[in-house]
């Protein structure tokens, strides 16, 4: 019995001894786990300060490209490299050559150890906007109803009164107004303010663009002899055009009329279109003079693959641009109150917006379906809300604008983010 007795006294203190050298491992295990987490934790915030700091200077100043190097921070340093990224691509035989993207390199040190976050980002387009005004009167007021299928944004205030829908991230700059106490806009993909985009003075990105030499052939039709452009889209990817009111017309393949860089400007004149585009262009009418630099809907414009019908495999995208108003004609085709006029495209105008001809006098004439977004100085009148006159609206977003645009589209000058690699 004594015997037994010394034994488990024995195995006891061995079993004991080994729990104790075990919880001692996990002990130092936990230790050097907790240390690892530690320093992972403190050099991946260094790495993404580093970020900060560039994203925080790009959006002072655009074309900010020296970087940092070797700054002390946490412990630790970060060391940015801001790279121009270059794609070239071919477009109608023509190589073109894009350097407005850019990659920033991060790279953070600490006790040895490296981290590194690469963020892609390129020019953010007016285009993407289902919704954009850089004036927008108290007049004007969102009511329950209304729907905006993607992103708005004001450079003034929100006005609403009652429930209105946004489905895409709402901004603006000067905060929200209800007209009482009880309005609940709801904002499905959040709201905030406190944010001001400056729009361009001037359409130089399409003018340049137009004016640019390709390949030793000039990039796209310009003009600045005064007279005005009339084109008919055609769907089978033809363009029928003159100048002034007594040319003679011409048809030709839009590739070639829009040049490799796709689009299409004229100077101190306006711009008339109408029909079914196949293919992709970005048209701009640029003028100083008040009731010059005016893009004229006469009929319907509409895609040849209409996205709405298959979203997937429509490649045709239409930009509209003016420096005043984009005006939609007073004719018999667009006062059809059965059908009302369609315009597919994305819309932009800096020192006006869409307006309808005659629309506070005009008989009612049906509904604008718009698919594609609105940018503009100022919202136009379209027709008067119960009065009997002009348009009803229905807008509708091109979901494609998200991550594609129209070629030559104006840029609202910052940067956003399309890629973040940690």
């Amino acid at each position: 019995m004594g015997r037994n007795a010394i034994f488990l006294a024995i195995g006891f203190t061995a079993l004991c001894l080994l729990s104790g050298l075990n919880l001692s491992y996990v002990s130092v295990d936990a230790l050097k786990n907790a240390i690892l987490y530690q320093e992972s934790t403190n050099i991946h915030n260094i790495s993404q300060t580093g970020v900060n700091f560039a994203c925080n200077q790009l959006f002072q100043t655009p074309n900010w490209r020296a970087g940092y190097q070797n700054v002390p921070f946490g412990g630790g340093t970060f060391t940015v490299v801001v790279n121009t990224i270059v794609k070239s691509s071919v477009v109608n035989g023509h190589t073109l050559v894009d350097s407005s993207r850019i990659q920033v390199v991060t790279t953070a040190t600490y006790e040895g150890a490296t981290d590194v976050i690469k963020i892609l980002l390129q020019p953010s387009l007016f285009s993407k906007f289902a919704y954009f005004s850089n004036n927008e009167p108290s007049s004007i007021v969102w009511t329950t109803g209304d729907t905006v299928w993607g992103p708005y944004h004001s450079n003034t205030m929100l006005y609403v009164d009652g429930n209105p829908v946004f489905n895409g991230k709402t901004t603006n700059f000067q905060g929200l107004h209800k007209a009482n106490t009880k309005d609940a806009p709801q904002f499905n993909k959040g709201y905030e303010t406190g944010i001001f985009i400056t729009m361009p003075a001037a359409l130089t990105i399409p003018t340049l663009k137009a004016q640019q030499m390709v390949d030793g052939v000039q990039g796209g039709y310009y003009s600045n002899g005064g007279q005005d452009l009339y084109l008919n889209f055609n769907a089978n990817g033809t363009v029928t055009y003159r100048t002034g009111t007594s040319g003679a017309w011409t048809t030709q393949p839009l590739s070639t009329f829009a040049g490799p860089n796709q689009v299409v400007v004229v100077n101190n004149a306006n711009i008339h279109i109408k029909g079914i585009v196949n293919g992709q262009v970005t048209i701009a009418a640029t003028s100083s003079s008040t009731n010059k630099g005016q893009v004229w809907i006469d009929s319907s414009v509409a895609y040849n693959n209409d996205p709405l019908a298959v979203p997937c495999t429509s490649t045709d995208m239409l930009g509209i641009c003016a420096t005043n108003n984009i005006m939609i004609a007073s004719n018999k085709s667009n006062n059809d109150p059965a059908k009302g006029v369609t315009i597919q495209g994305s819309l932009f105008s800096s020192n006006g917006g869409l307006a309808a001809d005659s629309a506070t006098t005009k008989v009612p004439s049906g509904q604008i379906h718009l698919l594609g977004g609105v940018s503009q100085q100022t919202r136009q009148t379209v027709g008067v809300v119960g009065g009997g006159h002009g348009y009803l609206k229905s807008y509708n977003y091109d979901v494609r604008m998200m991550v594609s645009a129209p070629p030559a589209f104006p840029t609202t000058g910052a940067y956003e983010i399309l890629e973040w690699l940690e």
